[in-house]
């Protein structure tokens, strides 16, 4: 009887010396899988102010492909400074700025090659001055070798045919394509309107790339691609 009640005192020490061991190894698991996850950020100060920038998304040495979520968020630690937009760059190239606080935007990354591609942000303040950038490593994996020509060519439109009687309306706007709750504004007040044709004179924000017009044309005046025809500008 002796025998059996230490043989059963043994079996349970060991059953609990497993369990504490599981959780000690979960425990640690989750804190490396936290500390990888970790957005990467960094502080700006001056004698005016305190600045700091953390990169949220996508994470740090993730692989990603297709169009992934970006976001990034300034947080004004004293002082009295305003962020006025974000400015982004991949590979010290510049690819998009956002005037939206905090920022969200997706990165077609199928436009670039595949392999480890540096994302980097900065911040632009109210006064003009910069912020230091944050940045990381995230692989793109598209099958992408070579980036592929744009053989797009223009196409023209002559519009839509107005009703019998209707006079054939033309709307026309320029400067508008931001990302900014204003663009989607201007959207609605021509649709209302019902054009027959379209066109806009030019300029995505803030320099006309890629994923500007990815981001700020075609998810607002995109909508009007059926009646729109390009012109320089």
């Amino acid at each position: 009887m002796i025998a059996n009640h230490f043989g059963r005192a043994r079996l349970l020490n060991r059953t609990w010396l497993a369990v504490i061991a599981s959780l000690l190894a979960a425990l640690v698991s989750m804190s490396g899988r936290g500390a990888m996850a970790a957005s990467p950020c960094t502080t700006t100060t001056t004698s005016s102010y305190s600045v700091q920038l953390c990169l949220n998304q996508p994470d740090a040495d993730s692989v990603v492909s297709g169009n992934v979520s970006v976001s990034a968020l300034a947080t004004i630690l004293s002082g009295s400074a305003r962020v006025a937009r974000f400015v982004y760059t991949i590979d010290g190239v510049y690819t998009l700025t956002d005037f939206m606080r905090p920022s969200n935007f997706v990165l077609p990354t199928a436009h670039w090659v595949d392999g480890a591609h540096n994302l980097s942000v900065s911040a632009v303040l109210s006064s003009g001055s910069h912020t230091s950038s944050t940045s990381e490593t995230v692989t793109f994996a598209n099958g992408i070798t070579v980036v592929p020509p744009n053989t797009n060519s223009p196409t023209i439109t002559s519009g839509t045919t107005p009703a019998p009687g209707a006079n054939f309306v033309v709307a026309a706007v320029g400067d508008g394509a931001s990302g900014e709750p204003a663009a989607n504004s201007v959207v609605n007040t021509i649709r209302s309107w019902s054009p027959n044709l379209f066109l806009y004179l030019g300029d995505v924000y803030e320099d006309g790339s890629y994923s500007e017009f990815t981001n700020w044309y075609e998810d607002s005046f995109g909508v009007l691609r059926p009646i729109t025809d390009p012109v320089i500008g």
